[in-house]
Order: structure tokens, then C-alpha cells, then sequence
């Protein structure tokens, strides 16, 4: 499988918690944005992210 790019939301201020979990998930944070991350992963890791976020 290819890895995805992915635009993760949450609350201004949270992205480094975020960032955390969502390395949890198998997926590659690439940077921090107000109110999200950009993340690098598999499909099933965004459907974690969807899921467990």
C-alpha cells in the first residue's frame, strides 16, 4: 500500500497532542498547522484517526 496524505483537525492549541496520537496510529506527522496536523500513512491508519481520534 502508498501512503496517503492526510489534514488531521482539531482544537487550536491541541496539534501537538495530535501529533502524538496520531503516531499511535501508524501514521507520520509532517507539520503542525493552526487547528491540525498533516500526516503521512496508510489507509487503515486514517480510518484509525477517524475512528479512535
Amino acid at each position: 500500500m502508498s501512503d496517503l496524505n492526510f489534514f488531521v483537525t482539531c482544537p487550536k492549541g491541541l496539534e501537538y497532542l495530535l501529533e502524538d496520537e496520531l503516531r499511535t496510529f501508524g501514521m507520520d506527522p509532517v507539520r503542525n498547522a493552526p487547528a491540525g496536523v498533516w500526516a503521512n500513512g496508510i489507509l487503515e491508519s486514517g480510518y484509525r484517526a477517524c475512528l479512535w481520534s
